[in-house]
């Protein structure tokens, strides 16, 4: 259960980050001089978006917690 949780954790940065240099890409491409190299644009994206990371954090400190009180409760089962 852990492992899954940390394979969904890291496909959801992944994507998150296929995203950003999709965004980064589509500006490049409509302005002929971009006001932002890719790592500031990535900073500009993070920090606007940075209480829902930080949730998704939470959420999976909470899960990871659940995940190993289940698999204790089903060791001490069996």
């Amino acid at each position: 259960a852990t492992g899954l949780l940390f394979r969904g954790w890291l496909f959801a940065i992944v994507a998150a980050l296929l995203m950003i240099a999709c965004a980064y890409l589509l500006q490049r491409v409509s302005q002929r001089e971009p006001e932002n190299d890719f790592w500031v644009f990535t900073n500009q994206v993070v920090h606007e978006t940075n209480l829902i990371a930080f949730f998704n954090l939470a959420l999976l400190v909470i899960a990871l917690l659940f995940a190993y009180t289940t698999v204790v409760i089903f060791m001490v089962i069996l």
